[in-house]
């Protein structure tokens, strides 16, 4: 079914973020087997070369079309930077980028200070990274009147993003992270609302990506989708007992049988609106949506996912901490630097 909604769309490019497994390695298979070309992009050089060769192995015919991005770290701001200019080419003429999937994340991971900015990781991995990852991509994604697709989650209506972006805003996640050290119970919570809250970013951005680039008139769509309950590498930082990890560990097979019972989507079950949005003619009609099933969009979000002002108020607050977090850059450069005279 996902090769069909993609076929149409046979000779384009997508570059897939966190395609080394789980749900990103599956849209890559089967957009490869629709004819795309597929950029691989991982957190290292070797996981996004591992990731092509599974591309090739499920999809032989794709040969020539399985390509690898530089390593797309996402608490690494630079080096993000540096991986969608390695991408992009020349400004003057970018490489066209007809989908681009922000589909590599977290969940209840702890809430502990992660990269070189001691950042929340949630919120800084599945939405700072990959804000800054569109941005420098948008001359590609616009060159080829393409599409952003952020994978959200149905987890954003348990967040509270109207407190998060209250006063100011708290994106560095301080409260959360205050939890964290605090312990107990409230650690659990803390980072199930450090997720709940990123997926919601995901959904507001896109919402808030698609109002910008429908007013320039760039033919640019965003769309936020939910995979479903997927069961993926996700699954690490949930509270399980260690025998219970080691024997899904031990048995993969066994363990996807009793998901399934449950009602656990496999990866590529779980590709399948991830790749709609990317690839299906119908998608881009849907810009600034959330979908759930393909073909529609998802009608029964809170308020707290889908409020205008609520937009806003993440983009210029996202804004404004990524140039903090230049500001720092900087200084650390500069102190490097004389450190090094």
């Amino acid at each position: 079914a996902a090769a069909a909604a993609a076929a149409a769309s046979s000779g384009k490019t997508a570059l897939v973020t966190g395609a080394n497994s789980g749900l990103g390695l599956a849209a890559c298979e089967q957009l490869a087997a629709s004819g795309w070309t597929v950029v691989c992009a991982a957190r290292s050089e070797a996981a996004a070369e591992d990731a092509a060769h599974a591309v090739l192995g499920a999809v032989p015919d794709a040969a020539g079309r399985v390509q690898v991005a530089r390593p797309v770290e996402l608490l690494q701001l630079g080096g993000v930077r540096a991986a969608a200019h390695g991408f992009r080419g020349s400004d003057a003429a970018p490489r066209p980028l007809d989908a681009l999937v922000l589909n590599a994340g977290i969940m209840a991971a702890p809430c502990v200070p992660a990269g070189p900015h001691a950042l929340e990781p949630h919120v800084a991995v599945n939405h700072l990274g990959h804000f800054v990852l569109t941005r420098a991509l948008l001359p590609s994604v616009r060159a080829a009147k393409g599409r952003v697709v952020a994978v959200s989650s149905l987890a954003c209506t348990l967040s509270d993003m109207p407190a998060r972006l209250a006063d100011g805003g708290d994106l560095r996640g301080e409260g959360l992270m205050a939890k964290e050290r605090a312990g107990g119970l409230g650690a659990q919570a803390a980072r199930w609302r450090g997720y709940a809250d990123s997926k919601a970013a995901n959904a507001l951005f896109t919402q808030e990506l698609a109002r910008r680039e429908a007013r320039a008139g760039t033919g640019v769509a965003a769309l936020s989708c939910h995979p479903g309950v997927v069961a993926t590498n996700l699954i690490r930082y949930l509270p399980l007992p260690d025998d219970v990890m080691q024997g899904m560990k031990d048995d993969p097979a066994g363990s996807q049988r009793v998901a399934r019972r449950l009602g656990v989507r496999t990866p590529a079950e779980g590709a399948v609106p991830v790749v709609w949005c990317a690839a299906h003619p119908d998608a881009a009609a849907l810009s600034g949506r959330f979908v759930v099933n393909p073909g529609e969009a998802f009608a029964r979000l809170p308020s707290k996912v889908t409020d205008q002002a609520l937009a806003d108020a993440l983009w210029s607050q996202t804004e404004a901490l990524l140039g903090e977090l230049e500001v720092d850059a900087d200084a650390h450069r500069q102190t490097d630097e004389s450190l090094a005279v």
